[in-house]
């Protein structure tokens, strides 16, 4: 099961380019529209639940594997207002997944689309909530930045929790990197990295029979490269 957390504060209703065609808005949306059309193609039963977050949290979609149905969510029933509370969305995220699929169960993963770093408010609480989220689900965070400032926060926070929990971090500074497509390129690399079956062979004697497993019973172990795990400052 898969949960995509997409920020919906009022800051991206802000233009994402100098000519003020395209809004932030557009940026969260095509990517996890990218992300969803991806996964319909890999994995079609996944089952994915939508939840939005400003200064409180909504669950516009339970888990379900009608991806189109999400993907016309994605255009239909969100609203942009107030500030983004990161660390309560996450800690919301973590107990739809248990009440979901239980605390120890398998194949968990989180996908966060937010908008710059937290706030220097909930910075702190960021951090005690990283400390205690579970290490078997794999958190995946797409950011956007428009400073050096913004980059460098997002890389030292969200790229932590990202290879703490074997997940993937990028970042998608705008408008440079968005002009180029990075954040549907950043949402389709996921897509392809974390939702494929392991492929091996159940060997017994001279027996020898392929097998494909999923999810990958190697899916939440740390990487022991911390570089192919995530907190990089540019695309995953």
């Amino acid at each position: 099961p898969t949960i995509v957390l997409m920020d919906v504060s009022a800051s991206l209703l802000r233009p994402a380019d100098q000519d003020k065609n395209t809004t932030r808005q557009h940026i969260v949306q095509s990517g996890a529209l990218q992300f969803l059309r991806s996964l319909q193609s890999l994995q079609p039963m996944e089952p994915v639940s939508l939840i939005t977050f400003s200064e409180t949290c909504h669950i516009v979609s339970p888990f379900t594997t009608a991806h189109a149905d999400l993907i016309n969510a994605l255009f239909t029933k969100l609203s942009f207002e107030s500030i983004g509370r990161i660390s309560a969305a996450l800690e919301s995220a973590c107990s739809h997944m248990e009440d979901f699929a239980g605390r120890a169960a398998a194949g968990c993963q989180i996908l966060l689309l937010v908008d710059g770093p937290p706030s220097f408010d909930d910075s702190q609480t960021f951090l005690k909530t990283c400390s205690a989220l579970s290490l078997t689900t794999p958190i995946h965070i797409v950011a956007l930045t428009d400073s050096p400032v913004s980059l460098q926060r997002c890389t030292e926070l969200y790229g932590t929790l990202a290879h703490r929990t074997a997940g993937s971090f990028s970042a998608v500074r705008v408008p440079e990197d968005y002009t180029l497509g990075a954040h549907k390129i950043a949402l389709s690399r996921i897509a392809q990295r974390f939702y494929q079956p392991y492929r091996g062979h159940l060997m017994l004697g001279h027996i020898h029979c392929p097998i494909a497993l999923y999810p990958d019973p190697n899916l939440g172990r740390p990487s022991p490269d911390p570089s192919s795990g995530g907190g990089g400052g540019g695309g995953d």
